[in-house]
């Protein structure tokens, strides 16, 4: 393809991408309301605790029902610091660098510790001293994600506890739900791969401060411009926080927490201009469609890292348009180098080496090939992609109605949001909470839930959203799926 053509290219990928919600006004918006949506959430056992959405989905990224949650609850009672004497009314863990993996602290309690209120923070010896154990704080979570979720399948996977399929039982009832309602009856929806996600994972948090670990972050050099200094700034001024898990390899993993910087990344992703955003997705996709199966160790984590030094690396003027897919490509050698020399540091703390935390020389070994044939197909990849092929093939046979597609979805997430929010107290009330959790007949307790018209049709635009993009325009069948599209719109959100 010669230069001219990758140009034009680019640019289709771009709008193709802008036209699926992939903007920064978006993820900005999504960010935004899902945080409010979770603040005005009654959790039982944690009415007192700060909970951040992490991840693709608490940073916009990704669309709300088409990708697993990962929650982190902060335990307010305690404070991690670097250094300093109790302070009445805060709970102080000095941490021990000595001998600990990069990203990584054990936390040394003195005797005025007494953990924190219904939060067991238990304490193993070692070597004539006390640190917090990480272990009694897991299985904690376990047992109250047992005790009130549905379904009752969980499992300790690192810092996190899983649930499995905690929202699969709603997907599978949804369109029975929807058909029951009059405005609904008439609309043939099929629920994509989004409806079967629902893993949530739930991680507890302890607040830590570290003025070292971010000073460094902060005064190292840069030779571009992002992030910018205002932003630097801001994150060198931000609350961490340590999680429950040790290095894999260290021998007191029990007694070792690692460090989390969530809300600072998130802040990195609002941060990113529209071309930057497009990078992101579209490494995410690929990671997902073409990488994963090759190293289900190289994680989504990772692939956010990466970005991030790809930015960081990258003159700002190169993130134009017509540039995407040569981004793209570079981003791929960065992550070829990265393998290569067997090193992918953590953005925010570069001395933790995500590589080798998490896959073996045989593991990487495979990824690298992988990436080397990515990197000689070129633009190619983004063909290879199904996801991406079909989009901007849909894109180009059809530019008006994917216009239209564009600018519905959008208001259609506008629409579920004030609904998610407008409700949000009434789905945490006691009745509604055990009638969900408990009840056999989870069709039965959402129609008790949502007793009138009004709160129901909140739940329309969620249907609507995870409705796949390829299935309104494909097989030949355009115009009567174009139809049910409309007229699903024009009764339930009109």
């Amino acid at each position: 393809m010669d230069e001219p053509a990758k140009r034009r290219f680019s640019i289709r990928l771009f709008e193709v991408l802008e036209q699926q919600g992939y903007t920064s006004t978006r993820i900005k918006h999504r960010s935004k309301a899902l945080a409010i949506m979770i603040e005005r959430l009654h959790i039982p056992h944690c009415s007192s605790s700060e909970i951040i959405v992490a991840g693709s989905v608490g940073e916009g990224i990704s669309k709300l029902g088409s990708s697993d949650i990962d929650m982190i609850y902060i335990v307010p009672e305690v404070m991690c610091v670097d250094e300093g004497p109790n302070e009445k009314g805060i709970l102080v863990a000095r941490n021990k660098f000595t001998q600990t993996p990069p990203g990584y602290v054990r936390l040394q309690v003195d005797d005025s510790f007494t953990g924190a209120t219904g939060i067991p923070l238990r304490t193993s010896l070692v070597s004539g001293k006390r640190y917090l154990d990480n272990t009694a704080i897991k299985q904690f979570l376990q047992n109250m994600c047992e005790e009130k979720q549905y379904p009752r399948n969980t499992e300790i996977n690192g810092p996190a506890v899983t649930s499995y399929g905690a929202g699969s039982r709603f997907m599978q009832v949804l369109p029975e739900l929807l058909k029951a309602l009059p405005f609904f009856s008439n609309a043939t929806l099929r629920l994509g791969n989004n409806g079967q996600n629902g893993d949530t994972d739930v991680v507890i948090g302890l607040p830590f401060y570290s003025s070292k670990i971010l000073d460094n972050w902060l005064n190292r050099e840069r030779l571009h411009e992002w992030p910018s200094k205002a932003l630097q700034d801001k994150i060198a001024a931000m609350m961490g926080y340590v999680v429950p898990v040790g290095h894999k390899s260290s021998p007191v993993r029990n007694t070792e927490w690692r460090i989390s910087y969530t809300t600072a990344e998130k802040k990195l992703v609002r941060s990113m201009n529209n071309v930057q955003v497009k990078l992101y997705v579209v490494l995410k996709l690929v990671r997902k469609e073409r990488l994963k199966p090759v190293c289900p160790n190289f994680t989504s984590y990772m692939v956010k890292n990466l970005v991030f030094w790809v930015l960081e690396l990258t003159p700002i003027s190169r993130f134009t348009p017509h540039n995407l897919v040569d981004i793209i490509m570079s981003a791929l050698r960065i992550l070829k180098r990265f393998l290569t020399n067997n090193i992918l540091p953590c953005y925010i703390i570069p001395d933790r080496n995500l590589l080798v935390e998490r896959m073996n020389e045989e593991e990487r070994n495979a990824l690298l090939e992988a990436v080397e044939c990515y990197i000689a197909e070129d633009y190619e990849i983004i063909l290879k992609n199904p996801k991406l092929s079909m989009s901007m093939q849909l894109r180009y046979s059809y530019p008006e109605k994917a216009r239209d597609y564009a600018l519905w979805i959008a208001e259609i997430e506008d629409e579920f949001f004030l609904h998610l929010n407008a409700f949000a107290d009434e789905i945490t009330t006691v009745t509604g909470i055990e009638q969900i959790t408990q009840g056999e007949d989870l069709l039965n307790a959402f129609k008790i839930l949502f007793d009138s018209e009004e709160h129901v049709r909140g739940l329309i635009p969620l249907c609507l959203l995870i409705i796949p993009y390829d299935d309104l325009f494909t097989n030949g069948d355009l115009e009567r799926k174009y139809t049910v599209f409309c007229n699903t719109l024009k009764n339930g959100v009109s």
